[in-house]
């Protein structure tokens, strides 16, 4: 068999197509991934592509080859094709021991070019079987409305990091079509915010730029400004970055030379760094 492009997980099903049992499994936010063999070598694919160990997928190819109960299982089963998620990071954070890992959410088996979708207890089964994961049910609605699949989508997770909320969820309508709702967290771009502050608290503890703040900013200096600034008027956090303006103003006068002396310092990045070290070394300022 050749490389099959997963199909789109839709968001939205038309009615006819909706089934009266709905099995929702949590939505795992890593890589498209799928696994099957032709004329008797294990094949691997992301979501657009074939893969291979030269040109890899963030290591799924590599995983695949190594599984050698799934590969065992594929050669004996020449129709099956496996669709999944390559667990590794992206937007949600999960729980370390759940990354490199493959979740299975979809099988499909070719007979005389007739495509069969196997249950989801199959699915399980098979899973067990090659030694890969099964994303895990999260709830099962009878004629469910919209607003009870959504709270299934916002409701925490067991896989991710502080057990917060997913990616959302995904079931299968009626014409074997993956439908996924996401969860308000991941729609509102939570877990962006989220990743993003932590990889700048990363770069604010390491860099050149910070270490050189923290061994000349005191809180003395922040002081000294603050004291500047009462005499001119009453203060109140609406001041803050005035503050800001006075301290970075003496901190750069005071440290003229030696910043245009070190090559390795990117000016405007320490500017930046100014308010959060304001914040550390008179930590109720904004509460003044």
């Amino acid at each position: 068999m050749d490389f099959k492009k997963m199909s789109k997980v839709e968001r939205g099903v038309a009615p006819q197509f909706m089934p009266d049992f709905v099995w929702c499994r949590e939505k795992i936010d890593g890589t498209n991934a799928s696994v099957w063999v032709r004329d008797g070598k294990i094949c691997a694919g992301s979501r657009n592509r074939e893969l291979s160990l030269d040109d890899d997928n963030a290591g799924f190819y590599k995983y695949v080859s190594s599984n050698k109960k799934l590969t065992s299982y594929l050669v004996e089963n020449p129709g099956v094709r496996l669709y999944g998620e390559w667990l590794v990071p992206h937007t949600v954070r999960y729980k370390e021991d759940k990354y490199r890992k493959f979740y299975l959410f979809l099988l499909t088996e070719e007979v005389d070019g007739t495509i069969y979708y196997n249950s989801l207890e199959e699915l399980e089964k098979i899973a067990k079987e090659v030694d890969v994961e099964v994303a895990p049910i999260v709830g099962i609605l009878y004629k469910p409305t919209h607003e009870q699949i959504k709270e299934l989508a916002n409701r925490p997770s067991n896989l991710t990091l502080d057990g917060r909320v997913g990616e959302g969820i995904v079931y299968t309508a009626l014409d074997a079509t993956l439908v996924k709702v996401i969860s308000d967290d991941f729609r509102n771009g939570v877990h962006k915010r989220e990743n993003r502050i932590k990889r700048e608290k990363e770069i604010y503890n390491s860099t050149t730029e910070q270490e050189f703040l923290n061994e000349r900013l005191t809180a003395g200096d922040v002081y000294k400004e603050l004291a500047k600034l009462k005499l001119e008027q009453e203060w109140n956090v609406k001041l803050f970055g005035k503050l800001i303006g006075m301290v970075s103003q003496g901190f750069f006068e005071d440290f003229h030379d030696e910043i245009i002396k070190n090559t390795e310092i990117n000016v405007q990045y320490l500017k930046k760094l100014i308010p959060e070290k304001i914040k550390e070394l008179v930590p109720d300022i904004l509460e003044r």
